[in-house]
């Protein structure tokens, strides 16, 4: 598994694009997910602190891209 440092204000969405390149609910979900070691205050915050260390999922264990993904970018 593959992983990263959070940036300092960086949201879940853009943490997923930056490392992922996808930016949908279940990218977004599955990072989470990854992350049972983060405290539940850290996994559900609106921004995250610099420095945390990140586990990302495999982008094959991640859903394609359906519910959730804006029109526009289907």
């Amino acid at each position: 598994m593959n992983s990263t440092v959070s940036r300092d204000g960086e949201r879940w969405d853009q943490l997923a694009v930056r490392t992922l390149g996808r930016s949908d609910m279940d990218t977004v979900n599955s990072i989470i997910a990854a992350n049972p070691q983060l405290l539940p205050s850290t996994r559900y915050a609106t921004t995250l602190i610099a420095g945390l260390k990140i586990n990302l999922p495999s982008i094959q264990q991640i859903p394609q891209q359906t519910v959730g993904t804006a029109p526009w970018r289907r």
